[in-house]
């Protein structure tokens, strides 16, 4: 009588493969669960490793009540995009798209979701929760690479220039399999593996090395219950980073436990039953922690982000450096910053009106001779508006994305700006788009003359409307007709810190949107710039120039508070600003992500 042998992780790994936006291919691994259930844990390998290395921890974690999920991430393993030259924030966007693809592909919910990532993957993992906000369940991050150790002296600086010089060069790690385990059979199935890649593009490492500090500084915003793992010899990443990033985290719930002795490759080293156990009970754990509500996490994240505006409201000591630095860049602006039309635009009508907007999309510099241009140029690369820039494309692709989708609902393509300034990418979008029309409103009259004029300039004006209308007025906007199927909020509410102005705009169209329709709305998490620009520019209304950096996920609350469901965010390189998609009342089909 023969015996039947025991079905391994291996048995029941399904291979997978999905096509992203850019014609790349990413492969997956995954792993059923007994039961049909919406639970599931996604592994994310650490640098030039790829999915199957993680087949051993798939199987002992011992979760075969949820889905395991593991991705080989762009230009690892057999993914596309080897040996090609893509930056950090890339895998960042791949993680988000993958993570709403398997939404839809296996019926998981991401609010029933541990992330569990090593390294690289784990800083990837922390960026997407970080700049997109997903309502993951537990975090999981096993030796993440905040700061990646390169041993060589200016070694960053050496980089940048290399960078600068050939652009798409790589370099290839150091690192060996027995820098990352002690378990000499591992080592060896590292240094032997054909999938292993161990070249990196410099733009990935330098974006890397830049996320990494700055998500150990952004630690704060990050409430998800975070369990951190670290080995005691680790010669790949520093671990003094990530004894500040845990001290910094904003979760209630969080961890922090470094086994004595293990190396980098924690999943691969000896003794890691402990380790995975402890992975197991956090995760099993995470099932019985309860979710916090849209309206708590608004709350708390409103108070947080308050003390942050509080601090750039409050006055300088007259006589300090930092105010007496602001009067001279302020008296700079007002006398050779003229020269410049940017300068002179915000000045004039406000540095954040539809107007300076519009001349920052067009980005071409202009002003006053050669020096003026100069100051033009270096005006419109400052880092918030190279992000306006950038998200922007995210706005147009997303506006493409959702006109598709609602015309497969079948709802006629309409869509509503409440506060489009000039709306050129909109109206750009729609001189591409022959069967929609649009709806553009804004308070400022000069912005509704804009619109009009580029409107007549593109051919539209027989599918475009420009009005002057309040985007606060909650009722004015859930009576507009005819009833748009997509409604967007861009660029608004970072200029409001009043939580309950947004509550306005948002029940407004709550209240408007028709089932199936979607909304697109915008949001900065962060800004490098906000003490700079707080003590030395003014806005539309000629007053200080004050933002407030609302957190993603604070911003989704607001959303779902009002009765919206998110499907996707897509963040601009360095997380500055988002663009998130969502629908309001039950929908036949998935949104955009």
């Amino acid at each position: 009588m023969s015996t039947a042998r025991p079905i391994t992780t291996e048995d029941r790994e399904q291979r997978h493969e999905l096509l992203l936006d850019d014609g790349t291919r990413l492969a997956y691994r995954a792993w059923a669960p007994d039961r049909p259930t919406r639970r599931a844990v996604l592994l994310f390998h650490r640098g030039h490793e790829h999915s199957g290395r993680l087949r051993a921890l798939a199987e002992e974690l011992r979760l075969e009540d949820r889905w395991l999920l593991a991705w080989d991430m762009r230009g690892h393993g057999e993914s596309g995009g080897r040996g090609t030259d893509f930056g950090f924030a890339r895998l960042v966007r791949d993680a988000e798209v993958f993570a709403r693809e398997l939404e839809r592909r296996h019926g998981i919910e991401l609010s029933e979701t541990a992330v569990v990532a090593n390294s690289l993957g784990a800083l990837v993992a922390t960026a997407w929760l970080r700049d997109c906000g997903p309502p993951l369940r537990a975090l999981v991050l096993a030796a993440p690479a905040f700061r990646i150790r390169l041993f060589v002296p200016f070694a960053e600086a050496g980089l940048r220039e290399l960078a600068r010089l050939r652009p798409g060069a790589r370099i290839t790690s150091l690192v060996r399999g027995r820098w990352l385990t002690r378990d000499r059979q591992e080592a060896r199935a590292y240094d032997e593996d054909p999938l292993v890649d161990r070249s990196i593009g410099t733009r990935l490492l330098l974006g890397s090395l830049r996320a990494g500090r700055r998500l150990v500084r952004e630690a704060a915003a990050l409430r998800t219950p975070t369990l951190v793992l670290a080995g005691s010899a680790d010669r790949v990443v520093d671990l003094e980073p990530t004894l500040t990033f845990v001290g910094r985290l904003g979760a209630r719930r969080r961890a922090f436990v470094r086994h004595e002795g293990m190396r980098h490759g924690l999943f691969h080293e000896q003794g890691r039953e402990r380790l995975v156990q402890e992975i197991r009970e956090f995760v099993l754990a995470a099932d019985d922690f309860e979710a916090e509500s849209p309206a708590v996490v608004a709350r708390e994240e409103e108070e947080r982000t308050r003390r942050e505006l509080e601090a750039l409201e409050a006055p300088l000591p007259a006589l300090s450096l930092r105010s007496l630095g602001s009067v001279a860049a302020r008296l700079g602006l007002q006398t050779a910053g003229r020269a410049s039309r940017g300068i002179r635009i915000g000045l004039e009508h406000g540095f954040d009106s539809g107007v300076s907007l519009d001349h920052v999309y067009r980005d071409r510099a202009e002003g006053f001779g050669l020096l003026g241009r100069a100051l033009d140029r270096r005006y419109l690369d400052a880092p918030g508006w190279r992000g306006i820039r950038e998200r922007r494309v995210l706005l147009r692709e997303a506006l493409n994305r959702c006109l598709d989708e609602v015309a497969d609902e079948g709802l006629p393509p309409r869509v509503l700006d409440v506060a489009s300034g000039p709306g050129r990418y909109l109206l750009e979008t729609l001189a591409e788009r022959p069967e929609a029309s649009a709806r553009l409103r804004d308070f400022a009259p000069a912005n509704v003359e804009a619109a009009r004029e580029l409107a007549c300039e593109l051919g539209l004006s027989e599918r475009v409307v420009a009005e002057r209308g309040d985007a606060f007025d909650s009722e004015a906007l859930a009576a507009v007709e005819p009833t748009p199927s997509v409604a967007i909020v861009s660029g608004l509410l970072e200029l409001f810190p009043d939580d309950e102005l947004a509550r306005r705009v948002l029940s407004g169209l709550a209240g408007l949107l028709p089932p199936g329709g979607r909304l697109i709305y915008t949001n900065q998490p962060r800004h490098p710039q906000l003490a700079v620009i707080a003590r030395t520019l003014r806005n539309h209304r000629g007053r200080r120039w004050i933002m407030r950096c609302r957190s993603q996920a604070e911003m989704d609350a607001l959303a779902a508070e009002a009765g919206f469901r998110k499907s996707g965010t897509l963040a601009t390189t360095d997380g500055l600003f988002t663009v998130s998609v969502a629908s309001g009342r039950v929908s036949r089909r998935p949104s955009c992500s």
